[in-house]
């Protein structure tokens, strides 16, 4: 857990009961975003676009970079999906950052992502 005393301007992490559970983040046809598309070896797979604080939460990163994507505005996965790594580099990410984001979102693909047309 993080404190607020060992990194300032962090916050601590939730415990791992205050996070949303999967059924906080509801069905697809309930959400807010509409489905994000992206290919994975040229087919088309769609994926629930969820908020910066949805994806954080749900696949435990932590507050820093949360507080990063929301001060780059990131505000959905959708344009997560999009950046290259050489971007979020240009923005101050740091390599390992990046390796949580793109594994948030792997996981996020991996659970969640449907073939279209399937």
């Amino acid at each position: 857990m993080t404190s607020p005393e060992c990194c300032p301007g962090a916050n601590p992490s939730p415990a791992p009961s205050d996070r949303p559970s999967e059924d906080d983040f509801g069905r697809r046809e309930e959400r807010k975003f509409p489905d994000h598309r992206v290919f994975i070896r040229g087919r088309p797979v769609l994926v629930p676009t969820w908020t910066v604080a949805e994806l954080c939460g749900k696949y435990h990163l932590s507050p820093i970079i949360q507080d990063l994507l929301v001060h780059h505005r990131f505000e959905t996965t959708g344009g997560l999906f999009e950046i290259s790594e050489a971007l979020f580099l240009k923005n101050n990410f740091k390599p390992g950052q990046i390796a949580e984001i793109k594994r948030a979102l792997k996981e996020h693909l991996d659970q969640y992502g449907e073939e279209e047309g399937a």
